[in-house]
């Protein structure tokens, strides 16, 4: 996410603080807070946060 996040900063110019990272709806990766702020299930949500912005769920 992070090596991401820097290629479209440095690569393709998007202003800081305004990338977004797309990911799909029902997805699973874990339950670290940063993968966690991606979840589409709000069960995996409750009871933590604040969460990583910058992610669009589709």
């Amino acid at each position: 996410i992070k090596a991401a996040r820097r290629w479209a900063y440095q690569v393709k110019g998007i202003p800081e603080n305004q990338a977004e990272v797309i990911v799909c709806e029902g997805n699973f990766h874990g339950r670290t807070i940063t993968v966690t702020s991606f979840s589409s299930s709000s069960e995996y949500k409750e009871g933590f946060g604040p969460f990583t912005p910058g992610f669009k769920i589709i």
